[in-house]
């Protein structure tokens, strides 16, 4: 019973926010995710078993690759899951998410992150350099991908990006044409992420 309840709630979930993300609702991108929420605790299940594997194997991938950072960005931090992960790997994690209800989440949950309310899209490239930018399971969301994608490389001496492997032929035209970059793909028990990462 207790797991049909939560089935049940997945669902829900799941229905809602596909709702509130509909363009014929009426509603800026900023507003629907505040929207999200507060109607919805953790909406997309960041806390599950699948999303922590994910949370460690993109570690492992970035402790590897990259040893020890000094500084990481995290674009579209939400309400900081992974955030707690990422902090592992630098002195200084950055957070910024279009939410301040996430945000608000993000401070409470990973206290030594530092964490503010911006979109990706306004930031300036000329503000500040860190070590490493990763945008996980976000790219789904941005209105203007390679935009965003040229912002990370100028904010970042490395750069790294995670999407579900059934989304390749939505975000690959993006990411192949960056000189250098490198692939990896993480096997899950229901779902499959590429990660694409590069330096600068």
């Amino acid at each position: 019973m207790k797991y049909f309840i939560e089935v049940v709630k997945t669902r829900l979930k799941g229905i809602l926010i596909r709702l509130l993300q509909l363009k014929t609702v009426n509603l800026g991108k900023k507003k629907r995710f505040e929207l999200i929420y507060s109607f919805l605790k953790d909406p997309w299940n960041m806390d599950s078993k699948k999303e922590q594997y994910r949370f460690l194997k993109t570690n492992l991938i970035i402790s590897e690759s990259m040893q020890h950072l000094d500084s990481i960005l995290e674009i579209g931090c939400g309400e900081g899951h992974q955030s707690v992960y990422l902090s592992q790997l630098c002195d200084k994690l950055y957070g910024i998410d279009i939410s301040q209800i996430a945000i608000k989440a993000a401070k409470r949950k990973c206290p030594t992150g530092i964490f503010e309310v911006a979109d990706i899209i306004n930031v300036d490239p000329k503000e500040q350099q860190y070590e490493l930018v990763v945008a996980c399971e976000i790219l789904y969301y941005l209105k203007d991908i390679e935009k965003a994608i040229k912002l990370m490389s100028h904010l970042g001496r490395y750069c790294l990006v995670t999407y579900l492997e059934s989304h390749e032929s939505v975000f690959g035209r993006f990411i192949e044409p960056i000189e250098g970059v490198k692939y990896e793909v993480i096997h899950g028990s229901t779902a499959n992420w590429k990660v694409a990462y590069w330096n600068q």
